[in-house]
């Protein structure tokens, strides 16, 4: 192969990707536009069926890498052949910087498509609705405390459930803690590390006891003032239970409710705390329950994408719901 073919082929190569984004970035505008038609879900997937334009949606930065690559072949040519080459190899930087584009405008997209089809789905508000009730802080729930550090809710996503027309609000969140750790090296000089910890769990308003704690994890910061002692010895063995008060107690522990928090606390073990002064349920655990699944990956056309949005689900979501709902019907 000539030196001139092997230039032909990589400028055609260079050529064929700066198209394939250019098409994709226009993909992304026209799909922009599309949403703020307020089309319905199935009107959305619909017109993504039947998309007129290329199908490519996927930024590509092969060309980026290409062209570093070229630039340190010719780095190496200019100390070993010619200085001539410098030129050449800064040339080749430059040019891999104009074009190689950011995937923050794909990535972007895609998100708020997906928040879009479960929103739908779902019936869930990925931004925070007026009418829900102020969102706790760190201050409002010891179990918000747990990093020496830095404490910060999340990622939070919001519905609501009704039951006998009563209607409790919801809030799904990412719980993201910090603990500082100071140690000692060997010559005895401080050192400081920083772990980070994430838990999830929902946040339910209204309810109809305050003051009940069953903890499995935090202990300590889920001790009330009263312990107690629930009709099943092997559940009291599993949680350390209290409240501040022993008749709510004594009405919230009765047999078919404790059978009740058993299956739903059994896959989504942690710490379970209605606070003592306001009717609002927190329960934290380790599982993501915000973890979005779709069986079609990677996204690279507009065909993959309306695949991907139609498998689009949160097992982990449906699975608390199955478990949490008969239990808050009773509640």
């Amino acid at each position: 192969m000539t030196s001139h073919s092997f230039l032909q082929r990589i400028k055609s190569k260079l050529s064929y990707l700066s198209q394939h984004n250019q098409n994709t970035l226009n993909n992304i505008a026209e799909i922009e536009k599309l949403l703020l038609q307020r089309p319905t879900p199935k009107q959305l997937l619909n017109t993504l069926r039947q998309w007129p334009h290329a199908q490519d949606f996927y930024i590509q930065n092969y060309s980026f890498w290409i062209c570093i690559c070229l630039a340190v072949v010719a780095l190496i040519c200019a100390s070993t052949i010619h200085p001539y080459f410098t030129l050449l190899g800064i040339s080749f930087v430059v040019y891999a910087f104009i074009q190689r584009q950011s995937p923050k405008a794909y990535q972007g997209l895609i998100q708020r498509l997906e928040a879009f089809i479960l929103a739908d789905q779902y019936q869930l508000q990925f931004d925070r609705p007026t009418e829900f009730p102020d969102a706790p802080t760190v201050l409002n729930f010891p179990l918000f405390r747990l990093g020496n550090h830095n404490n910060e809710i999340r990622q939070c996503i919001y519905g609501s459930w009704t039951f006998d027309g009563k209607i409790q609000p919801f809030m799904l969140f990412n719980y993201h803690y910090i603990n500082q750790i100071e140690t000692r090296d060997s010559d005895g000089k401080k050192k400081v590390k920083y772990e980070h910890h994430d838990l999830w769990g929902i946040l339910v308003h209204h309810m109809s006891f305050q003051g009940i704690s069953i903890s499995a994890h935090q202990k300590r910061n889920c001790r009330l003032g009263i312990a107690w002692n629930s009709p099943d010895i092997q559940f009291n063995q599993r949680y350390q239970l209290s409240g501040r008060n022993e008749m709510q107690l004594a009405r919230f522990f009765s047999p078919s409710r404790i059978l009740k928090l058993e299956q739903a606390m059994q896959d989504y073990q942690g710490d379970f705390y209605i606070h003592p002064d306001f009717p609002s349920l927190l329960w934290l655990f380790d599982q993501d329950i915000l973890k979005k699944q779709s069986i079609h990956t990677p996204i690279q056309r507009i065909e993959d994408l309306v695949l991907h949005l139609e498998q689009l689900s949160m097992p982990q979501f449906e699975h608390l719901q199955q478990n949490l709902k008969p239990l808050l019907a009773e509640l």
